[in-house]
């Protein structure tokens, strides 16, 4: 997704909730336009089906009993159209929907209560040049200290890893 306006800067205190930045929906809203474009388009295919299917339903009433059977196979091949148009104006309106999910979720908001600790640069970011303080690559784009609340970092190891879960009483000394 293309970012459309940043709303934060770094040092600026957010709740939970406020916006942080919005994604462009631009491309997004002409993608529905052409998904409803190709709906209208298969609504009408199938219309016209329909039309000739009660026109060759005519004629082969008004035919000879030997021509009964080609009347019969286009009019199943039509149904058959008809029966897939149908399947993909299913996948269409399946698609447009989601596209509509992502455009009504396009501002990203805080999860917490904090302060905006880093923001990072954005082509550095989507070029996959950003590291983690250990050196392993990083994917945050802001990054956000949570007020009120005390962090504990730690080591675990394999063999203690099973000792730990959540709600179990730890000792904390500070340095």
């Amino acid at each position: 997704k293309k970012l459309s306006q940043l709303l934060v800067s770094e040092g600026q205190r957010v709740a939970k909730g406020d916006p942080l930045f919005v994604y462009d929906t631009e491309s997004t809203q002409l993608e529905i336009e052409q998904a409803q474009l190709e709906i209208e388009r298969m609504n009408t295919t199938i219309s016209n089906n329909n039309a000739q299917i009660t026109q060759l339903q005519k004629d082969m009433n008004a035919a000879a009993s030997a021509d009964k059977p080609g009347f019969s196979a286009q009019i199943l091949q039509l149904q058959a159209d008809i029966a897939q148009n149908e399947y993909n104006i299913k996948t269409k309106q399946a698609e447009i929907d989601k596209l509509n999910a992502s455009i009504e979720n396009a501002t990203v908001c805080a999860n917490m209560d904090g302060t905006v600790e880093s923001i990072a640069d954005l082509d550095l970011l989507l070029a996959g040049g950003l590291t983690k303080p250990d050196g392993s690559p990083s994917n945050v784009y802001i990054s956000i200290l949570a007020d009120g609340d005390y962090r504990v970092k730690g080591t675990v190891s394999e063999q203690n890893i099973y000792e730990l879960s959540e709600g179990t009483a730890v000792i904390v000394r500070s340095r």
